[in-house]
């Protein structure tokens, strides 16, 4: 069965809470100013909340946020917006100093967010152990923790809009801000519900997924690994700043004859040699951009995701 019950109990609490929601006066009918570190997370937010909402984004789709420098058009924009969603110096650092001089209620950190609203659905990282998920073992080891707390076996995975019922959770953030500041609490609350409601049903296929595994060129998709029961059994590289060994490789791909498994490539990364000897082996390679490149919704993105899981599938089996 698809992992959608996280996002169904969302819904209802939702729809319940609509319900109730005493009317707030609205704010002006100006958009709010929103600017997130990364596409994936304005997509969530535009999607969401529609015509609520001013979004734009710091990080070019084909950059990697491990290794980016702000340009002082970045500056301008940050200035500009009335609220900055991030996901956390884990992921973003090349923001953080920055950050120290902006005042915090006009910045929201999700990562932080999730700590204190819903740590269940979050990934801790921890170079000796694995992550378990019902019958699967999901390796969740990554170079990419929070920046002050690297040495420390409770760094969380950053890689949040990966999962669906993040997805839903990040929405929820945003929106307890836009009614802070104004928004009709009726609306934003149903704007959330809809939201969720539409991903739910644009990915009812999910259990066609199930158990499948994958080799990933990093540590970047345990949440979808999680979201969606797949089974990450190695990654090409653990940092993205080196470069794999040709031999590594191909111990990699003499595993995807073994194991029928999936490999995933990301654009923001140089794969030629990957690509090389993987394809060379016969091995399935199929191109995801966890940044959203060329997808102007978030359900949209998530689910041409899913869909090139399942061809995989059908190739490999």
């Amino acid at each position: 069965m698809p992992t959608t019950k996280p996002i169904q109990a969302m819904i209802v609490i939702l729809s319940l809470l609509s319900a109730l929601a005493p009317t707030s006066h609205a704010r002006a009918e100006e958009p709010v100013k929103i600017l997130t570190s990364i596409k994936p997370l304005a997509l969530i937010i535009e999607e969401a909340f529609g015509e609520i909402v001013s979004v734009d984004y710091l990080l070019p789709p084909q950059a990697s946020p491990h290794h980016y420098s702000l340009k002082p058009s970045d500056l301008r924009k940050l200035n500009q917006a009335e609220l900055f969603v991030w996901v956390g110096p884990g992921l973003e650092n090349f923001v953080s100093g920055i950050l120290k001089n902006r005042p915090s209620e006009s910045t929201l950190s999700l990562l932080e967010a999730m700590e204190l609203s819903s740590p269940n659905l979050l990934i801790h990282l921890d170079e000796s152990e694995r992550h378990s998920h019902g019958h699967q073992e999901v390796s969740v080891h990554s170079e990419s923790a929070h920046a002050e707390d690297n040495n420390s076996e409770h760094a969380i995975d950053p890689h949040l809009w990966l999962s669906r019922s993040i997805a839903v959770a990040a929405a929820q953030a945003v929106g307890s801000y836009l009614t802070e500041h104004g928004n009709d609490s009726e609306a934003v609350l149903g704007a959330i519900g809809t939201f969720a409601e539409n991903l739910t049903a644009a990915t009812q296929d999910s259990g066609k997924v199930d158990d499948l595994h994958l080799i990933t060129y990093h540590n970047a998709f345990a949440y979808l690994a999680v979201d969606l029961k797949l089974i990450i059994t190695d990654v090409v590289t653990p940092q993205t700043d080196v470069n794999p060994g040709a031999r590594h490789i191909v111990q990699l791909s003499e595993k995807t004859h073994s194991q029928q498994t999936c490999v995933i490539v990301e654009p923001q990364f140089n794969s030629g040699l990957v690509d090389k000897i993987f394809r060379q082996k016969g091995a399935h390679i199929i191109e995801v951009d966890p940044m959203a490149g060329e997808h102007s919704s978030y359900t949209e993105f998530f689910n041409t995701l899913l869909k090139q899981l399942i061809a995989c599938r059908s190739q490999i089996s």
